[in-house]
């Protein structure tokens, strides 16, 4: 009897050491836990942070036309928030790098500038050339766009002798459509940059009733 009161005291002991020990890993427990807490709120102030950081772009103050340069155009300030990307708009650490370059669209008031859209000014031999065409709403047929342009002589019969290029590459600064009760919706007015050069034979086809298309041109951002 003496001996198994003796082993109960060693086990009573025993487990009173375990219970002692007990408060150690909870207090372990609690500080791993604060640290992952600490952890996870710098890493949400990361993130926000990241979020919240803006960067200066330009907007244009008023409605800009193709062929404008940049240095010409009023711009307002605006911010942006982009984490983690470059945004292709102009800024104002890129505007006096590209201040003789010019605008390949026409821009509404209020528009930010893609870069890629902007690009190097006309040669100074370059004029505007005005035809109306027939080929209403084509897809490829925009500002900014490049293209050939084509010249038919007329015949007998309403027929056209084979059609030959007379400016090899032209840009669209504009393209409108008429507009109202009568108005017909697929002729379309568009406005060319063409070269000087060839200014005379495309007046000459224009004023001798010649046909006169354009067709896209696949490599853009060349000068006419």
């Amino acid at each position: 009897m003496a001996r198994s009161e003796s082993h109960e005291k060693t086990e009573h002991k025993k487990r009173g050491t375990f219970r002692r020990r007990l408060p150690g890993a909870s207090s372990l427990r609690r500080s791993v836990g604060a640290a992952l807490i600490v952890i996870a709120g710098a890493g949400a102030w990361w993130v926000v942070q990241e979020t919240n950081h803006l960067e200066p772009y330009l907007l244009t103050a008023s409605s800009v036309p193709a062929g404008t340069r940049i240095a010409d155009i009023e711009f307002e300030l605006a911010y942006l928030s982009a984490p983690g990307v470059a945004l292709p708009y102009l800024s104002p650490s890129t505007k006096d790098a590209l201040a003789e370059s010019t605008t390949d669209v026409a821009l509404p008031a209020g528009s930010l500038v893609d870069q890629r859209m902007v690009g190097t000014p006309p040669p100074a031999d370059s004029t505007t050339f005005t035809v109306e065409l027939d080929i209403g709403g084509a897809p490829w047929l925009g500002a900014g766009e490049w293209v050939e342009i084509w010249v038919a002589a007329p015949l007998e019969d309403q027929d056209f002798s084979v059609p030959i290029v007379a400016s090899p590459r032209a840009l669209v600064t504009g393209v409108r459509v008429d507009e109202g009760f009568a108005a017909d919706s697929s002729r379309v007015t568009v406005d060319l940059l063409v070269p000087r050069r060839g200014i005379a034979a495309l007046i000459h086809a224009k004023a001798n009733g010649y046909s006169i298309q354009l067709s896209p041109v696949s490599t853009q951002g060349d000068t006419p």
